[in-house]
């Protein structure tokens, strides 16, 4: 089983999405395949870590069984295999993708507990890499006047979010004024700041 390239292992609240506010271990992997003008995360640097070695930062966080890969893009690492040997040691697993890469690896799929995709693609391509009841939720990071694509052309899910586009730790009001607006609009979609900005933790 290949190593991890590891950016960062840290126990905190989920700020984003349908889970806002549960405590959760993020295992943040290194690297990625898009560059976004908005990131806000600094995963370029990371160790490498086995399965083991990750295993025994998870124990310093006992309280908690829920994990969730993020990034970066963490499927440009993370297989099945790794995520199997959590799910076995009694890990619930989520995924933060950006939606470029599909679940499906050969013969071997994932099994996630929770799959959050924040689209880098159009939607073409995320009905190219997901299937029907693959991903729980969706969440577009958009700014004033975008929106995001019609939901019918999107995979079905459990939830549709747009989230405001963020300066660094501080929140862009006329960003969120326009998600606001667009919700109101268009119901079927749900509004998710980055609350973790808001309660300043990470």
């Amino acid at each position: 089983m290949n190593k991890l390239k590891v950016n960062e292992i840290f126990y905190s609240l989920q700020g984003e999405g349908a889970n806002t506010g549960m405590p959760v271990i993020f295992i943040r992997l290194s690297g990625c395949n898009k560059n976004c003008s908005f990131c806000d995360t600094d995963h370029k640097q990371g160790v490498l870590m086995d399965i083991h070695e990750i295993y025994d930062w998870l124990l310093h966080f006992s309280a908690c069984n829920k994990v969730i890969f993020t990034g970066g893009e963490p499927l440009m690492q993370l297989t099945p295999d790794h995520t199997d040997f959590f799910t076995k040691v009694g890990y619930s697993i989520g995924l933060e993708t950006n939606g470029t890469l599909p679940l499906y690896k050969g013969e071997v799929n994932f099994d996630f507990d929770y799959v959050s995709v924040s689209p880098k693609i159009n939607a073409q391509a995320i009905c190219q890499n997901f299937l029907n009841n693959e991903v729980n939720e969706f969440r577009y990071a958009i700014a004033k006047n975008q929106t995001p694509p019609d939901i019918q052309d999107l995979p079905i899910a459990d939830a549709y979010f747009i989230s405001p586009i963020c300066d660094g730790d501080g929140i862009i009001q006329e960003n969120v004024d326009w998600c606001i607006q667009f919700c109101l609009s268009h119901p079927r979609w749900q509004l998710s700041v980055q609350s973790h900005k808001l309660w300043k933790i990470k």
